[in-house]
């Protein structure tokens, strides 16, 4: 049997394995589609979980895709085997299937969504169960987290593992203090919607965490990007040189423009 061949590190482009988190409204999905506007990123898939009204209908080279619904309208409960089988025919090149960037939006409704999916399954396959009985599909048990942390992961390391651009989208979550009496103490962090375990996951599992927000003290209402953890907003970029090059915050970003700063960073061999 053949060995491998061995390439030199320089001879390949990076790929992009980004996770952007923001308040609802911000733009991430309008800046994460930008990424088409470079030739070698194009065609774009947007995985659409949320099923909110897209902000990219007039983007070119984009498609979307609804995981977890029938052509009706009707939901099936298969969100993560389709977003399974959606890579694996990226990843095998199936014909019609030739995205060279995928954008999953959200990761947190894929959460809350498959959390539902594992109580419909297990409510459906195994109805005399006790734990089933009297039970809705908002009855999530202890056990079910686990089971949800295992499959987003699952998906996340396939997309990570992938030569394809991926960009993954997450809604904002504000953690607070527990007072004893029941109240909420000051902000302990600003850091994107997932439990605690799947958070961890995933941010070991992507090169950057970016925090998006609208600076609305700026006249022009500008989108910036955090690349590096300010105060209690959580954000990182793993490449030393190319956050060096970025900043701690990045003003009316561009997707495009980031990488081509990332491909800069890496061919000078920096880290």
């Amino acid at each position: 049997m053949a060995l491998p061949t061995i390439h030199d590190l320089k001879s390949f482009l990076p790929l992009i394995k980004w996770l952007v988190y923001s308040p609802p409204g911000v733009g991430k999905t309008t800046f994460a589609a930008k990424v088409a506007e470079r030739e070698d990123m194009r065609p774009v898939l947007i995985v659409n979980i949320d099923r909110g009204e897209s902000s990219v209908m007039d983007a070119t080279h984009v498609k979307q895709v609804f995981p977890g619904y029938n052509d009706d309208g009707t939901r099936n409960y298969t969100t993560l085997k389709d977003i399974e089988d959606i890579i694996w025919a990226i990843i095998s090149k199936k014909p019609g299937w030739e995205f060279k960037t995928v954008i999953i939006d959200s990761i947190s409704e894929l959460q809350a969504r498959n959390l539902e999916e594992i109580v419909y399954w297990d409510m459906k396959m195994n109805p005399k169960a006790d734990r089933n009985k009297d039970r809705s599909i908002d009855d999530i048990h202890v056990n079910d987290y686990g089971t949800s942390t295992s499959n987003i992961r699952r998906v996340v390391r396939m997309l990570r593992d992938a030569h394809i651009h991926v960009i993954i989208t997450a809604w904002m979550s504000v953690v607070r203090e527990k007072k004893k009496d029941g109240g909420e103490g000051p902000i302990l962090a600003i850091e994107p919607m997932l439990t605690d375990k799947l958070g961890k996951a995933v941010r070991g599992l992507v090169e950057a965490v970016w925090y998006m927000y609208i600076d609305e003290k700026d006249s022009d209402k500008q989108r910036v990007i955090l690349t590096e953890k300010k105060g209690v907003v959580e954000a990182k970029t793993r490449v030393a040189a190319w956050q060096k090059m970025l900043g701690n915050e990045v003003r009316d970003p561009h997707p495009v423009t980031m990488y081509e700063q990332l491909i800069k960073a890496v061919s000078k061999g920096e880290k």
